[in-house]
């Protein structure tokens, strides 16, 4: 472990992290000589609206998340030298309901990164989810798991998704919309691997249940959309590694909320981890 100023490197073997101790975003993750991240991975609460949150203005209600990630404040942080790895504990205090946030990260002996996320609530408006974000090169554009599938779900649209294992395009794994929107959502995700066609795999496996979303965008392309001719071109793929996402809704289309249990009170506690490692096949 190095640290100089707000950068602290963990370096193993063959892996090497960088991460901004002021922000919890790593903005480095460099596995056996390949740089994976092309958009650092970092905490999020932001999710791209759909059709029926338009109509029930939940941009208007629970957009104060938006640009939470991008306004934490460091309060504590601490790293220890392990028997298998290094470990980095952050603690963070949120811009919103004096709700905090605690970010692990590990680097074990055998390369792979572990990544935990602890929300601690306070009384506020509702998340729209909580979960991670990344961006990897656009040519990791195949997606394997084992979860819900083939199609999209969500937390409140999820029965006709068999459990299974699933190979798509990541072209396939999106869905594009007539109106540009929150698109793609896989629930029950217990591990994911976007594969290039040199035969290396980014592989997240989930230490629990995760919900994996994946575009050749990002959120704020798809919240600024109107037309899918309007979403740019990109070189990258965002990753959406999700604990909790707010529930599609739709009793009606002009204006019902999600069902409540389908959404995320700020009041309660939330935790999550996932592993993030570079695979040959």
């Amino acid at each position: 472990m190095n640290e100089e100023g707000h950068l602290l490197t963990l370096t193993g073997e063959h892996t090497v992290i960088k991460v901004d101790t002021s922000s919890a975003a790593v903005i480095s993750l460099s596995m056996d000589g390949t740089e994976l991240l092309k958009q650092p991975l970092r905490p999020n609460f932001h999710k791209a609206v759909n059709d029926n949150q338009y109509a029930n203005r939940f941009a208007g209600r629970l957009g104060v998340w938006k640009d939470t990630a991008n306004r934490l404040k460091l309060e504590r942080s601490d790293t220890q030298t392990l028997q298998d790895g290094v470990l980095l504990t952050l603690r963070y205090q949120l811009p919103i309901a004096q709700a905090s946030l605690t970010v692990s990260y590990k680097l074990d002996t055998a390369g792979r990164f572990h990544c935990h996320y602890s929300y601690h609530g306070a009384e506020g408006p509702n998340l729209p989810k909580f979960g991670a974000t990344l961006a990897v090169a656009d040519a990791f554009s195949q997606v394997e798991w084992f979860g819900r599938g083939s199609h999209e779900t969500y937390c409140d649209r999820k029965t006709s998704g068999k459990f299974g294992v699933y190979q798509l395009p990541v072209d396939a794994f999106s869905y594009q919309y007539i109106q540009p929107q929150d698109n793609g959502n896989h629930t029950d995700v217990r591990w994911c691997a976007f594969s290039n066609e040199h035969g290396q795999a980014v592989k997240i496996t989930g230490l629990q249940p995760l919900q994996i979303s994946a575009w050749p965008y990002t959120a704020e392309d798809l919240d600024q959309a109107r037309h899918p001719h309007a979403l740019p071109t990109t070189d990258f793929l965002t990753i959406n590694i999700d604990h909790r996402v707010n529930g599609v809704g739709g009793n009606d289309s002009w204006g019902a909320q999600a069902l409540k249990q389908y959404t995320i009170p700020a009041n309660q506690n939330y935790q999550y981890g996932f592993v993030l490692e570079l695979l040959q096949k």
